[in-house]
């Protein structure tokens, strides 16, 4: 689950395959499982509609996946 504030505002947006390695980054920091960058690929070829990055008004990107 990721927190902001109530005051920012976000864009979501279908991810694209450059998002790819900030996706595994964001995961190598947060997240207890780890899995390799094929992993990514998988997922973003077989499902490329349901993966998702979330952006705010500066145009940080915060990967969200696995939404199947």
């Amino acid at each position: 689950l990721l927190w902001f504030r109530i005051d920012e505002r976000m864009n979501l947006r279908v991810a694209k395959a450059d998002d790819l390695l900030n996706t595994q980054h964001c995961n190598l920091l947060c997240l207890p499982e780890n899995y390799q960058m094929k992993y990514y690929f998988y997922h973003a070829l077989s499902w490329p509609q349901l993966s998702y990055v979330a952006e705010d008004d500066k145009v940080k990107e915060i990967p969200i996946m696995d939404i199947k």
